[in-house]
């Protein structure tokens, strides 16, 4: 790496990152990481694409040099560095003493650029005093823990703290800068997606309704073709009367008899129900007497 001068984080937030192999766009950083014990920076990422779904990770020995417009890597093709467990991004924490007082947030830190260490953490107080003051310096010393949220120092380190000599509000600007532009790219790319979605939704409904239309047509058809050709609608019943007058209806002829057909009309003809008649009493018949003896 070439750089050796004492550089800040709010320098790199959103800084552009290319390829030295390729001198292709990897991104924008969006995250150093640093490591609270050793107070080291040992990575950063980059993020590009649709809603920064596209993230490059790069350890930062990878780092070649560092420009006031970019950052150029040495990256491995397809590989990508893992970003250490208990590695952070500090930005905007909430700064805390260890007697339990919130007092102020953290802005910026200044780290050598060349070895990765940090110099001291950037932080202004709450009140009215973040609006007298530029900020102040926090020593690595001074820090009892941190996490991705807050910062807890010695309540001594907060009592009578080094002003932070050098301009804040530029590195503050470009962070805020950097994330109102990486807000308004995902709300585009999100208005992207959401036309996308649209379109292919209408298309696939359309494309739905006419398949439906078709089938439903196709079995309509189906139904009245099988209604007008099927012969087995009236099989036998048709015949069995077509059979029926035909033989009702066959005369005589030549004035000779025909049995088969005189039978098979006395078959056709339906017989009157028989009247039940109460059956008369016959006289009743006195047997002569017979003479006893």
């Amino acid at each position: 790496m070439s750089a050796t001068s004492i550089t800040r984080q709010s320098d790199f937030i959103g800084r552009l990152v290319l390829d030295q192999k390729t001198a292709e766009e990897l991104g924008r950083v969006a995250e150093l990481w640093l490591v609270p014990k050793t107070h080291q920076i040992i990575g950063l990422s980059c993020k590009a694409g649709l809603l920064g779904t596209q993230r490059h990770s790069f350890t930062w020995s990878q780092v070649e040099s560092i420009g006031d417009d970019s950052i150029i890597v040495s990256a491995l093709e397809g590989v990508d560095a893992e970003k250490p467990e208990g590695a952070i991004g500090l930005i905007a924490q909430d700064v805390w003493t260890d007697s339990g007082n919130q007092v102020g947030g953290l802005i910026d830190y200044r780290f050598d650029a060349e070895t990765g260490d940090v110099i001291d953490y950037v932080f202004v107080f709450n009140g009215w005093r973040s609006i007298a003051d530029s900020g102040y310096c926090l020593l690595p010393s001074a820090i009892v823990s941190m996490n991705a949220k807050r910062i807890i120092v010695a309540e001594a380190a907060t009592q009578n703290p080094k002003k932070f000599v050098g301009r804040l509000d530029q590195g503050v600007a470009s962070i805020k800068e950097f994330l109102k532009a990486d807000l308004a790219r995902t709300q585009q790319d999100v208005q992207s997606i959401a036309t996308r979605l649209q379109g292919f939704t209408q298309k696939t409904t359309a494309q739905l309704k006419g398949s439906l239309s078709n089938v439903a047509g196709q079995l309509h058809g189906a139904s009245e073709s099988k209604l007008e050709s099927d012969p087995q609608d009236e099989p036998i019943l048709q015949d069995e009367s077509i059979a029926a007058e035909e033989i009702q209806a066959t005369p005589e002829q030549d004035g000779i008899e025909d049995p088969i057909a005189d039978k098979l009309r006395a078959e056709l003809v339906i017989a009157p129900e028989p009247i039940d008649r109460e059956p008369t009493n016959p006289e009743p018949i006195n047997p002569e007497p017979t003479d006893s003896k």
